[in-house]
């Protein structure tokens, strides 16, 4: 049994890094709930068997462990904050990971 079998991520930021991870993470067994600011490529993942958020609040309600894949710092600003961010959509207990550099 793979540990991620069942378990669901959610994943913002879908760019150069985040697809190919969004990928291999489905691939080992996770749930994806995806987003991102254009859209082509969450319709592609979704075509893939993830399940796509229209706003970074969705993904917050919809999973308690969400990764930032974002280009800079007024992008991780306005995923955390913006309307509707994360922050409107964050359970307690959650984790959010910035992989951002």
């Amino acid at each position: 049994m793979n540990i991620l079998d069942g378990y669901t991520l959610g994943f913002v930021g879908l760019g150069l890094m985040g697809r190919p991870m969004c990928l291999n993470l489905h691939r080992a067994g996770a749930n994806m709930v995806i987003h991102n600011r254009s859209r082509g490529v969450v319709d592609e993942l979704a075509d893939a068997g993830m399940l796509a958020a229209g706003t970074p609040a969705e993904v917050a309600g919809r999973t308690d462990v969400i990764v930032l894949m974002l280009t800079d710092t007024p992008a991780f600003e306005t995923v955390l904050a913006g309307d509707p961010g994360l922050l409107q959509g964050l359970r307690q207990g959650s984790l959010v990971i910035d992989m951002g550099t």
